[in-house]
């Protein structure tokens, strides 16, 4: 779940705060999976959901509550290697419920 951020400047308590907010927004959509995956189809293929905030230049800080921050030049290397960018900053994507 990838919220962009455009932010000229991306100060540590901006970033803690975004964390906060989209850590809240993800825990809603497990919370809702259910109804969320009839109105978004794509849903039903995932297993897991990835708390990601991508930022325009390198961000200060990496995780926050389980959020990971990462530029927008680091996307295609996150996505590459997705297993050992989780690995290295102790990140857990969140289980989705299976009904």
């Amino acid at each position: 779940v990838i919220d962009c951020k455009h932010w000229a400047l991306a100060t540590r308590s901006r970033l803690v705060e975004a964390a906060a907010r989209h850590a809240e927004r993800v825990d809603k959509l497990v919370k809702n999976y259910s109804r969320a995956k009839q109105k978004y189809r794509v849903l039903e293929k995932a297993s897991k959901l990835l708390p990601l905030i991508v930022t325009l230049l390198t961000p200060r800080i990496r995780v926050h509550e389980n959020v990971l921050f990462v530029s927008i030049r680091e996307l295609p290397v996150l996505l590459r290697d997705i297993h050992l960018v989780l690995d290295q900053y102790e990140v857990k994507p969140r289980l989705l419920p299976r009904y």
